[in-house]
């Protein structure tokens, strides 16, 4: 199901604990987005704006993740059970220098994340 709707982007996951993904674990922000799933909630992990980012719902905001804590954050999570895909393909860019809206959405610069939109506090 998650490899169909990721067609739509030419997109291909491939776990992270696989044999062909020894590189990628060993370089976690060499690879273009992350996938994790446990029971029934994903999230993905990928870098916007030229930094890592947590887009774990259950948190009020996205979540930054230094490139040191990236590796630590993933290794964790998998020693918490959840699987980690590896996104392959071009991941459709995120955020941009400049918020700005499209049928898609609104992107939000890492300033607004971090201190709320308009400057309000989460």
């Amino acid at each position: 199901m998650l490899s169909k709707a990721l067609e739509t982007w030419s997109l291909t996951v491939t776990p992270l604990d696989h044999p062909d993904m020894r590189a990628a674990a060993a370089a976690p922000a060499q690879q273009g987005a992350y996938i994790c799933h446990l029971d029934q909630h994903w999230f993905t992990i990928r870098p916007v704006a030229g930094a890592w980012w947590n887009f774990n719902s259950l948190f009020p905001a996205p979540q930054p993740l230094s490139l040191t804590y990236l590796d630590a954050f993933l290794n964790t999570l998998r020693g918490q059970g959840w699987t980690i895909f590896v996104v392959h393909g071009r991941v459709p860019p995120g955020g941009a220098s400049q918020p700005c809206s499209n049928s898609n959405g609104r992107f939000w610069t890492p300033e607004e994340v971090r201190g709320g939109l308009d400057g309000r506090e989460w």
